[in-house]
C-alpha cells in the first residue's frame, strides 16, 4: 500500500496488479488476519477486504493518521496513530473505537504512535522514545527503552521484541518491559522491522537494510541499491522490502541479496503484509 491510495497484490512477490481502493489518501500500512486485509491511513482511512482484489468504504471519519494496524487474534484487530490516538475492532460485534490513551495522564502518553506489535503482550511505540506496554490493548504503562529518537516500528518474533527508530535506533527486549540498546554506530533512520526463517530485518533511510539472526544482538548491513524504504514483511519464504517511487525489493536468502521488482507505480509504497 502506499500514497494516493495505491494498494498492490501478488501471490508470489515478483509480479504485482493494481487494485482500486477507492481513496486517494495516503495508505500507510495493512496487515492480515482471520481471512480480512486492513489497510489503514490518513484522515481515519480504514479499509478492508476478504479476497485483496475488492476493498470496501472506509469506515471510519475525523483526521486522525492511522500509522499501524496489527491483528491480535479472535476477531480483534489494534492500530496506532497521530495525535496519541490508538484503535479497535471487534469483527464479528462490528464494534470500532478511536480514541486516545488516557490511564496515565503524564505527557508521555501525547505522542504520535508509529507502530504496535503483540507477543505475549502489546508494545506500542511513538515520537520521543515511547514505549506502552499493555496486557490487553485497555490498560497501558509506559516503558523506558534509554532513548528519546522518534521509534518507527516494532515487530515480535522467536519470544523477543525489537523497536527500530531514527538515528539507528534498535532496541531489544524479551519482556517488553526492559530494553537493551543495540546502536552500533550506524545512523540512518530505519522504519520497519519484521521477522521471519528466525531472521529479522529492519528497513530505513538511504535504502538502509539491515539483518539479524541473534535475536537482535547484532545487526549486518546489506545492500539494495534503493534510496529510502518505508515498510517490510515476510511470507512464502519472501522478505519484500517497499519503498520511494514505487521500489519493491524481495530476498529469498535471508536478507543477504535483493532483487528488483517491477511495482507498475511510480508512488511511494509505505506498507506491505502477508
Amino acid at each position: 500500500v502506499g500514497d494516493n491510495g495505491t494498494i498492490l497484490t501478488s501471490d508470489n512477490g515478483t509480479e504485482w496488479t493494481a487494485r482500486t481502493s477507492g481513496t486517494s489518501e495516503k495508505l500507510n500500512r495493512v496487515a492480515y488476519g482471520d481471512g480480512r486485509y486492513i489497510a489503514v491511513g490518513e484522515n481515519a482511512t480504514y479499509k478492508y477486504s476478504d479476497n485483496a482484489s475488492s476493498w470496501s468504504q472506509s469506515k471510519t471519519s475525523g483526521n486522525v493518521h492511522f500509522n499501524d494496524i496489527e491483528y491480535f487474534g479472535n476477531s480483534i484487530w489494534g492500530g496506532a496513530g497521530d495525535y496519541a490516538h490508538k484503535t479497535r475492532q471487534n469483527v464479528v460485534g462490528d464494534q470500532f473505537s478511536s480514541d486516545p490513551i488516557t490511564e496515565d495522564q503524564s505527557s508521555y502518553f501525547f505522542k504520535n504512535y508509529n507502530g504496535l506489535t503483540i507477543g505475549d503482550d502489546i508494545i506500542l511505540v511513538g515520537e520521543e522514545g515511547f514505549i506502552a506496554w499493555s496486557p490487553d490493548y485497555m490498560s497501558f504503562w509506559t516503558k523506558d527503552g534509554g532513548t528519546s529518537k522518534n521509534l518507527r516500528g516494532t515487530v515480535h518474533g522467536n519470544s523477543i521484541y525489537v523497536i527500530v527508530g531514527d538515528n539507528g535506533t534498535i532496541l531489544t527486549s524479551d519482556n517488553g518491559s526492559t530494553w537493551t540498546s543495540r546502536a552500533d554506530g550506524r545512523t540512518d533512520n530505519l522504519s520497519e522491522v519484521t521477522f521471519g526463517n528466525n531472521t529479522f530485518i529492519a528497513v530505513g533511510d538511504n535504502g538502509t537494510i539491515r539483518t539479524s539472526s541473534d535475536n537482535g544482538t547484532t545487526w549486518d548491513n546489506r545492500t539494495s541499491g534503493t534510496t529510502k524504504f518505508y515498510g517490510v514483511t515476510f511470507g512464502k519464504n519472501t522478505f519484500i522490502a517497499v519503498g520511494d517511487n514505487g521500489t519493491i525489493r524481495t530476498s529469498s536468502d535471508n536478507g543477504t541479496t535483493w532483487d528488483n521488482r517491477t511495482s507498475g507505480t511510480t508512488v511511494n509504497l509505505r506498507g506491505v503484509g502477508f
